[in-house]
């Protein structure tokens, strides 16, 4: 049994299905694609009740902002939403390109499909 477990950990080492996904942006890099997404996030939201992933497809050049009020519910629920913002990274910095919560057109947008997975987008 012990000699099963031992292939299964060098399995889950050898391929890299966890790398492939979207991951948390935190930091400057978060602040950056919230600064970006601002616009379309409700006024005066705290920082702590947003969460900003960035995929690991396309060289990590999509992000999306979302609510994430289970971490403090009694201060985000006055700021609820249920879409999120569409970042791309661009030359000089991160560019909002769409917000919705179940019609964006990420064909007509262009979002490559592995990102549109990867940070499992509302699209039509």
């Amino acid at each position: 049994m012990s000699g099963a477990f031992a292939v299964a950990i060098a399995l889950a080492f050898s391929f890299p299905a966890v790398a492939g996904a979207s991951r948390v942006a935190k930091g400057s890099l978060g602040h950056e694609i919230e600064r970006a997404a601002s616009a379309q996030l409700p006024a005066g939201i705290p920082q702590s009740c947003l969460l900003v992933r960035v995929t690991t497809k396309d060289g990590g050049a999509w992000a999306t902002v979302g609510f994430d009020g289970a971490r403090n519910p009694s201060l985000c629920n006055r700021y609820g939403f249920n879409g999120v913002a569409i970042v791309h990274r661009v030359r000089h910095g991160w560019q909002l390109v769409a917000a919705g919560s179940a019609v964006i057109p990420c064909g007509k947008l262009r979002i490559p499909i592995t990102v549109q997975r990867d940070l499992r987008l509302p699209c039509r």
